[in-house]
């Protein structure tokens, strides 16, 4: 039986509140400076027979948002159309893969596998 497990600690800065300027109201002007994240991660595969094996992984996964989307002018007028907003919270992906592997022959082997994906923004 294989067991592997983790822990990822993500810590991100948009940087300084005194140097962040609001200028746009429908923006909440309070940032928070620091942001951190713990993603868990988990898998097990053992043995059901000696050509067969069962295995399952679980993680948690996350993307922070550009930097060119946290900073782009706030100026409606004149800007591409996305305001810059040093609040936006970082996508959320979680994953779940389970399945069972034979081998055939001593060279040939084979999956079957189910895995689902949910993501948050």
């Amino acid at each position: 039986m294989v067991l592997n497990g983790g822990l990822r600690y993500e810590w991100f800065t948009v940087g300084n509140n005194d140097e962040i300027l609001i200028s746009n109201a429908d923006i909440d002007p309070t940032v928070d400076e620091f942001k951190s994240n713990l993603s868990p991660r988990l898998g097990v595969a053992f043995p059901i027979t000696d050509r067969d094996k069962f295995f399952f992984h679980y993680g948690r996964f996350t993307q922070w948002p550009s930097r060119v989307y946290l900073f782009r002018t706030q100026d409606p007028v004149g800007s591409s159309g996305t305001l810059g907003n040093p609040n936006l919270e970082p996508e959320l992906t979680v994953s779940y893969q389970a399945g069972i592997s034979h081998q055939f022959t001593d060279d040939i082997a084979g999956n079957f596998v189910v895995s689902t994906r949910t993501s948050t923004a």
